[in-house]
């Protein structure tokens, strides 16, 4: 037993961790380049070249492939399909070895680069860093890895850092840095030149106008989706949120505000809403404008009353103060179920009247809607003052009902409570400000911290005290109302006749107006005019209508239309009068 000898039996064959024996080391190579400008593209074929002359001319090796990545960013493995395709293969048993020039080329995230070395170097799958002649299964490759790798990403981090103080040196004289191209606008990155696109602008022109008139974003992207208008992709697919995402952009009269979004970390690429955390640049007359600044303001004023009444839940039929004009959204057409828009007639050179016409004819033309006619807004209010004396002289139990129900949902929307609960959490924000200070003072804040805190809890006071001006403007809406009803309701009692038309008393009693329909024997009345009142019956009635009739009467108004021909020559006809339907809505 003392003459024991040992014998060494030196590994010379190389097994996979499937079991097989090979003659040869399966070797790939792994490329990768960040962008696409022609110098990278050129460095890109050059290092493909490289590698496969490398690899084949080595006889113990045997070529397993290029796997390459173009113009594609090296702080995510998981957007890379090349590298993907090349980890599955090793996995596949298909590769025993991969060559590549850096760490930074491999992965630029120290915990990616980790994760896929162990990995691999569990299948006995080996990586080599060329630049830092590192291989991955030594003794002392991973401890390397680590450190340099770390490098790598800081590298990345720095990188982002100089970007963020470039653009900041460049936007702060004004200096044009790229823009983000938009619906109505084209931009040519070479000459950064900015071009109005005029089909487009059109749809732009559109979209503002019908939501300052108070028509909402569902809406109207059902009727751009009607009208086959294409979004800036080429499709027809319009939605709601492509519509207010148009009516927030400034680009739209000529400015632009940089610095919107901001990346949270250069490694997962995460962009979240800038709302105060990082400068932002906001530059006037960067280019030509589409719409006018009023028509945006008056857009955006509608935009940011109708998010408040979104959070505050206010679901009260008097709360709509979006309509542009009196019976905005309020007209329909009696034939296309399309809406009416407000228009401006010119009728001499320094005079116009204001007319309504179906939007379906306008935009679409007669194919679509060729018996709807415009009505004179003169006319349309007189025949609603007139329908409502009527209504109150024929039957006054139906305005004490209204008048009943009116007051039952003003209670019941009950925005006083809703604005007590808003003044308190006004006094805890204010608490919570003024213990900032304090803790600052005291040194438990540094002033980052504490400005931090300070600008959230002052945009939160900000968004409060909106909600309450809103609030205000509710029931002050609804104390007119209520006022101006009861006025009115004495009126007809006295036996006074109502001539004014009051827009409040129209918001709140008025469900809609017909124009155009039929009569009993169904033939066309192109000027007939159905008035319905939001005030509601209980009859059953065999129709697809969804009023009841109760009266009619001929409202008494001299205006001039127009006839056309099947050659479209218009022929002028006077007009004196024109027939009105009395209606209620049917529950």
């Amino acid at each position: 037993m003392e003459n024991k000898s040992v014998r060494l039996i030196k590994g010379n064959q190389r097994v996979n961790y499937l079991g097989n024996v090979q003659t040869g080391i399966r070797v790939a190579a792994y490329c990768r380049v960040s962008t696409d400008d022609e110098e990278q593209l050129n460095s890109f074929s050059s290092q493909v070249k490289y590698y496969k002359d490398k690899i084949q001319s080595n006889s113990d090796w045997i070529y397993a492939g290029i796997y390459s990545d173009e113009a594609i960013t090296g702080t995510k493995v998981t957007v890379r399909d090349g590298f993907q395709k090349m980890i599955n293969d090793c996995l596949d048993g298909k590769i025993d070895m991969i060559i590549t020039k850096s760490i930074s080329r491999f992965a630029r995230n120290t915990v990616d680069t980790l994760n896929y070395v162990r990995k691999l170097k569990e299948k006995h799958i080996a990586v080599f860093f060329e630049e830092e002649n590192i291989n991955t299964l030594t003794m002392d490759g991973e401890l390397l890895l680590t450190i340099l790798s770390s490098v790598a990403q800081q590298e990345v981090q720095n990188i982002s850092e100089h970007v963020k103080k470039g653009l900041k040196m460049k936007l702060q004289p004004g200096s044009p840095v790229g823009f983000m191209t938009c619906l109505g606008y084209n931009y040519d990155p070479k000459t950064r030149k900015i071009s109005i696109n005029i089909d487009e602008a059109k749809i732009v022109k559109y979209i503002f106008e019908r939501y300052a008139a108070g028509v909402g974003s569902e809406t109207i992207a059902k009727e751009l989706r009607e009208m086959k208008c294409l979004t800036k992709k080429g499709n027809s697919i319009w939605s709601g949120r492509s519509i207010c995402s148009i009516i927030s952009n400034e680009k739209y009269i000529g400015d632009l505000l940089y610095g919107k979004t901001y990346t949270v970390d250069p490694i997962c690429k995460k962009r979240v809403v800038n709302k105060g955390e990082y400068d932002q640049y906001y530059i006037e007359n960067h280019h030509d404008p589409i719409i006018s600044k009023e028509l945006f303001e008056k857009a955006n004023e509608v935009y940011e009353r109708r998010k408040v009444e979104k959070r505050l839940n206010i679901k009260s039929e008097f709360n709509d103060f979006s309509g542009k004009y009196p019976l905005s959204k309020k007209i329909v057409c009696g034939f296309c179920g399309g809406t009416y828009t407000r228009r401006s007639h010119s009728q001499t050179r320094t005079t116009s009247k204001a007319v309504w016409k179906c939007h379906v004819n306008i935009k679409q033309g007669l194919k679509y809607c060729q018996d709807s006619k415009c009505m004179d807004d003169e006319a349309i209010r007189k025949a609603f003052v007139e329908a409502l004396s009527l209504l109150a002289e024929s039957d006054m139990n139906l305005l004490n009902s209204f008048m009943k129900t009116l007051k039952e949902n003003i209670i019941s929307s009950n925005p006083k409570s809703k604005k007590e609960a808003l003044e308190n959490d006004i006094k805890y924000l204010n608490i919570r400000k003024n213990r900032a200070i304090d803790l600052m003072l005291d040194g438990g804040l540094t002033k980052e911290e504490y400005n931090k805190r300070v600008y959230e809890y002052s945009e939160k006071i900000k968004v409060k005290e909106d909600e309450i001006k809103l609030i205000n403007e509710l029931e002050a809406k609804q104390s007119s109302i209520q006022t101006k009803l009861e006025q009115f309701r004495e009126l007809i009692t006295s036996n006074m006749k109502i001539n004014e038309f009051d827009r409040d008393v129209c918001d709140a009693i008025l469900d809609k107006i017909i124009i155009g329909g039929y009569d009993e024997n169904g033939n066309k009345q192109q000027y007939l005019v159905t008035i319905v009142f939001d005030i509601e019956c209980s009859k059953e009635v065999n129709s697809d209508k969804k009023y009841f009739e109760i009266g009619q009467f001929n409202c008494n108004y001299k205006f001039v239309t127009f006839d056309s021909n099947e050659y479209g020559f218009k022929t002028k006809i006077p007009m004196t009068s024109f027939p009105v339907k009395i209606a209620l809505k049917i529950k």
